[in-house]
């Protein structure tokens, strides 16, 4: 069993026909009062899909919350975006390829991912270990990290009826993934909405300071 899993239990929310949110328990979140969730550096990985021109949103949501925010995009991606509004809006390049070995790294390592939107493609890489984009490599790395993750996919009604795409939500939950997917939304409403995934994600990190705490006292 994934160790994220054994610390933060999962549980299935449906919230409507054909929604499917996974996210970690919060029965023990309250207990001794609110976790602190500012201050953190975000990733957010954007595909190559429509709601990625709109990633500007999910900006102004996480300056109200005290995040601070890195894009990495697919390369297929960087033509959804602007890549330099969003790097003097957010401090940082966008990253779509892969560093020299003699070039610096040019971003901090983040305390938590977005993935979003999601494709088809990404979304599979990533569970098939597959790491041949800077976006694909991202996910991977930071799965072993155990860092507060969520994934927002934006996939057509056919495609997410393939077997494998609907097999792999289940997997990236288990593994501790928190997974937003509304089979049942209309073709131009596939991904989550930006304020959806920051509370999803917000929700994730609590918990995970939440467990960390737990952890440290026990060894105590």
């Amino acid at each position: 069993m994934d160790p994220r899993q054994q610390a933060a239990p999962h549980r299935l929310v449906v919230a409507g026909c054909g929604e499917w949110c996974w996210r970690p328990s919060k029965s023990d979140l309250w207990e001794d009062g609110c976790q602190e969730v500012s201050g953190l550096l975000v990733y957010v990985v954007v595909c190559a899909a429509p709601p990625a021109a709109r990633v500007g949103e999910f900006l102004a949501l996480a300056d109200r919350r005290g995040w601070e925010i890195a894009v990495v995009a697919s390369p297929d991606a960087v033509t959804f975006l602007d890549p330099a509004g969003l790097e003097h809006a957010t401090g940082h390049p966008v990253r779509s390829a892969w560093r020299r070995p003699d070039e610096p790294t040019s971003v901090p390592d983040a305390d938590a991912v977005v993935v979003a939107p999601a494709t088809f493609n990404t979304l599979n890489k990533w569970v098939a270990g597959i790491a041949d984009t800077v976006a694909t490599g991202t996910v991977s790395e930071y799965m072993g990290r155990s860092v507060p993750m969520v994934v927002a996919p934006c996939v057509n009604p056919d495609l997410s009826r393939h077997p494998t795409f609907r097999h792999n939500l289940q997997v990236l939950a288990g593994w501790g993934v928190t997974v937003l997917f509304d089979d049942a939304a209309p073709r131009a409403e596939r991904m989550a909405a930006w304020e959806r995934i920051a509370q999803e994600l917000e929700h994730a990190i609590a918990v995970r300071a939440t467990v960390d705490s737990q952890a440290s006292e026990e060894r105590r």
